[in-house]
């Protein structure tokens, strides 16, 4: 439901779009995202909140770039013990650099390196139903993990107002146990520097969306 939303409120913004400029790699961006972790065991926990992240153009074909996220969720049941809360925090952050190379006018090979950081910590509340009724707090994983991570890809402008990047590549290496992820996204100027971005990613252990507002120089 919460995509649903987020992907009605990025069409909405496109008959009021205005024509881009060229592709820029300097900007800032920030705004809400969505994640849905897949756990070894039981269901997948989904977590959602704010990111922020950036890129900054250095020389004619190299950029920085990075973004950070917190994210919480919550979810519960109940046992013949009592009722069990379940709350997950997910942190993760990103630090890296890319390399751009235009094939034409509209279109871009792009390249990225970086590095990938991210911790997840799940408490447990139990409300016994017997005994001591006092609430009680355990924590079930307190969990961080560093990566590499390298995507090759394309970004280019579909028409006067839109543009889409798609990018595929390996994650691994640190505490992850690696595997290959996809990400799709695109951009709908309704000003000359501001726009609209929505983003999905696919991996191994997570599938991520974010919906955001970006600021290009």
């Amino acid at each position: 439901m919460k995509k649903r939303f987020a992907l009605a409120a990025l069409l909405a913004v496109t008959p009021f779009a205005v024509p881009a400029q060229a592709l820029s790699y300097s900007y800032v961006e920030g705004g809400y995202d969505l994640a849905n972790i897949e756990e070894e065991f039981g269901d997948d926990t989904e977590v959602d909140g704010a990111y922020v992240g950036g890129s900054f153009e250095i020389g004619s074909s190299f950029h920085l770039f990075g973004r950070y996220a917190k994210l919480t969720g919550e979810d519960g049941f109940a046992s013949n013990s009592g009722g069990h809360i379940f709350d997950t925090d997910f942190e993760t952050g990103e630090l890296g650099l890319g390399y751009h190379h235009g094939l034409g006018d509209q279109f871009d090979l792009i390249a990225e390196l970086s590095l990938l950081s991210q911790r997840i910590e799940t408490t447990r509340t139990t409300r016994p139903f017997f005994g001591d009724l006092t609430p009680y707090t355990v924590t079930e994983r307190d969990q961080s993990s560093n990566a590499s991570r390298f995507a090759l890809g394309l970004r280019g402008l579909m028409d006067d107002r839109l543009e889409g990047w798609a990018k595929a590549g390996y994650l691994g290496g640190g505490d992850f146990e690696g595997g290959f992820f996809a990400t799709f996204g695109a951009q709908v100027k309704f000003a000359r520097t501001w726009g609209v971005v929505g983003e999905l990613e696919f991996a191994e252990s997570w599938n991520q969306f974010r919906l955001g507002v970006r600021a290009s120089f």
